[in-house]
């Protein structure tokens, strides 16, 4: 019974659109910033409890291991998705009044999107480290 064709052709037959991967990743950076939201919250109330708490002590022994380059790629992923965020979140609202709704407007604003993130993540690291 068994038969060795695919169960749906619906993942080999599309095509990605750039407003739909638009879309994508702005619900992906909306679900890392709530998450950075969360644990930045969850630090504040460990950091209340002081280093003298033996679990916020092994938890600051834990966190200190991790080398430098990997926590300055998470700041710089992390602004990325701010960065993103907005732009794409402003983008949204001109569309919310019914403006730049045609196909070609609509790609248009996608590029300058990505531009205008990209030179806001170019802009925080030269503040970062000049």
């Amino acid at each position: 019974m068994e038969k060795n064709r695919p169960l749906s052709p619906h993942i080999t037959m599309y095509a990605p659109q750039l407003n739909s991967m638009m879309s994508i990743f702005h619900r992906i950076s909306g679900a890392v910033l709530g998450f950075a939201l969360i644990a930045s919250i969850f630090g504040a109330y460990v950091s209340m409890l002081g280093v003298t708490y033996y679990p916020v002590y092994a938890l600051l022994c834990i966190l200190a291991a991790i080398p430098t380059f990997l926590w300055y790629t998470c700041v710089l992923g992390l602004c990325l998705a701010v960065s993103y965020h907005m732009w794409n979140g402003l983008r949204h609202m001109v569309w919310d009044t019914g403006s730049m709704l045609e196909v070609r407007q609509l790609q248009a604003t996608a590029l300058w999107v990505g531009a205008l993130a990209c030179g806001t993540l170019f802009l925080y690291l030269v503040r970062l480290f000049v």
